[in-house]
């Protein structure tokens, strides 16, 4: 898998991931992990990547294996 379809395919799954948790917004999954906002909402909306921090965090306060945002 490209680079591209890569980060686009761990976006959704951290949004499927945040549908089924209690993180119900960007602006909470920033609060919570740490992560400035407008970086978050960078990662999001532009092309770029995540850092393998960034995805552990994220796990971390959406309660999922990493293995599950990266599948």
């Amino acid at each position: 898998m490209d680079r591209e379809k890569y980060a686009e395919k761990l976006k959704t799954n951290i949004l499927v991931a945040m549908a089924k948790s209690r993180v119900s917004t960007k602006m909470e999954l920033a609060k919570k992990t740490g992560i400035p906002p407008t970086s978050l909402y960078t990662k999001f909306n532009k092309p770029s990547n995540f850092t393998a921090y960034d995805v552990y965090k994220i796990a971390k306060v959406l309660n999922v294996p990493i293995s599950e945002l990266t599948k």
